[in-house]
């Protein structure tokens, strides 16, 4: 199994304060393609960056952070944790918008778990 976590820039037409437009419609192609592919994770938008989290199959993640890379609503992405691993961090949570101010603590529970070690 595999997680991947990038960064990426939102392309300047389509930043908000509140919410880019492509990221509903990310949301929600990714709630029906994902579980086929058997892949969790989170999505973060702040600031004109979006963060993202995946987890599931090697080839299944990778196929995915290739279509990403693809993707217009993305830019500059850049791949900070790209591992093996062994149990999921996100794996309730199929593809769901994160809030950092929110779930803080849970996030730096997989920072420490998964990106630190």
């Amino acid at each position: 199994m595999k997680c991947i976590a990038y960064v990426s820039r939102v392309p300047l037409k389509d930043r908000s304060i509140r919410m880019p437009s492509g990221l509903s419609d990310i949301i929600s192609v990714s709630s029906k393609h994902n579980p086929q592919s058997h892949i969790t994770g989170i999505i973060s938008y702040r600031e004109g960056q979006y963060l993202q989290v995946l987890e599931g199959p090697d080839i299944e993640v990778d196929r995915l952070m290739a279509k990403i890379s693809s993707d217009t609503r993305h830019e500059n992405i850049w791949v900070f944790l790209n591992k093996s691993v062994t149990e999921r961090s996100f794996r309730n949570w199929g593809i769901s918008v994160f809030d950092f101010v929110d779930q803080g603590a849970f996030f730096d529970d997989f920072i420490e778990k998964i990106a630190l070690s």
